[in-house]
């Protein structure tokens, strides 16, 4: 079979990181697999861009993939109708001079906080022609059934841990949209959620993070024989184009009767999104163990003919089940790849 293997923020961009701090965790499959493979030319590319394009076929910018869409059909919702756009709930954090957005992983609001956030603010659509749907305590939506509002919006990964005013929707109706953005949080801090939430130091929901908007993209179609790993957005994706999904902690089997396999390894991007170098280091580690070296195995053992390793920066790697057996080949410090 063949695999390929996709580890966003593998070449880390954290200055706190040195070439000690990597070299330390002796990473053994990690550098057995990279000595032992030959470098591709490299092609740049962004990440859920490339997944989007991998599974559907359409190239289109981060800004523009219907994320809403996907992971409404996966939440129960009819995601084929209309168009959808995220709504999610989020802390916004006051610094000295902005409203920096936190990671909204972290919220983990009960259903009875959710329903009762979602009641005062539902009317709040009513004008914009949107109906709030709220499936899951984290992933909320708005539906438009006729016609979509004329904003781009930016992906809430993209905006994590910066200034919220930085990246709010662009476009013919941004302004609008702007003043919904402020009287929801108005609306919000008089929630007695909210103060329940603080008054027992956990963050309140105080804004909603517009992202996502679009219709279900047309013409899906199957690249995979099947697809390990990857967050809630590769879910939807599998699930659209009727691929097979396991989640990553599930383990890494393969078999040689199986054709073309993707694996995406995410956890090294999350760290880099919340700027936490010793998360990276952690998920490095974890990508050793639980990834690579059953890859390494497969690759020794003939399960897996070929190898192709992609990262978001462009690098990429290929390597065989006849390469990995170079043994004569020298392995190089993993930090003379990572930091180059």
């Amino acid at each position: 079979m063949q695999v390929t293997l996709n580890i966003p923020a593998l070449f880390t961009t954290f200055s706190e990181i040195d070439a000690t701090a990597i070299d330390d965790l002796n990473l053994v499959a990690f550098k057995k697999l990279l000595s032992r493979s030959k470098a591709l030319a490299a092609i740049s590319t962004d990440y859920e861009a490339w997944l989007f394009q991998v599974f559907t076929g359409h190239d289109v910018p981060a800004s523009q993939i219907p994320f809403a869409s996907l992971t409404a059909t996966m939440d129960g919702l009819d995601g084929k109708n209309g168009f959808w756009m995220r709504a999610d709930p989020v802390y916004l954090y006051a610094d000295t001079h902005s409203l920096i957005l936190q990671d909204p992983g972290g919220l983990n609001l009960t259903f009875a906080e959710r329903d009762e956030l979602a009641d005062v603010i539902r009317p709040l659509f009513d004008e914009y022609g949107a109906t709030l749907h709220t499936p899951t305590a984290a992933r909320w939506y708005l539906h438009f059934e006729h016609a979509a509002p004329q904003i781009e919006c930016t992906p809430l990964y993209e905006a994590l841990m910066k200034p919220a005013n930085s990246y709010l929707p662009t476009g013919e109706d941004s302004r609008r949209w702007h003043t919904l953005f402020n009287e929801i949080q108005m609306v919000l801090n008089q929630s007695t959620v909210n103060e329940n939430r603080e008054y027992y130091g956990l963050q309140p929901v105080n804004s909603l993070w517009f992202w996502g908007l679009g219709a279900s993209p047309q013409n899906p179609g199957a690249a995979f024989d099947c697809c390990i790993g990857g967050n809630d957005y590769v879910q939807a994706l599998c699930r659209h184009t009727s691929n097979r999904h396991k989640l990553l902690h599930e383990g890494i089997t393969v078999s040689r009767y199986q054709d073309n396999a993707l694996v995406l390894e995410d956890r090294l991007l999350t760290a880099q999104r919340l700027n936490s170098p010793e998360q990276w280091l952690k998920a490095l580690q974890l990508a050793d163990q639980e990834v690579i070296a059953p890859l390494v195995a497969g690759l020794h053992q003939g399960d897996i003919r070929k190898l192709f390793l992609g990262t978001d920066n462009g690098q990429q790697f290929e390597c065989s089940s006849v390469g990995i057996r170079k043994f004569w080949k020298r392995a190089r410090p993993l930090s003379a790849y990572l930091l180059d």
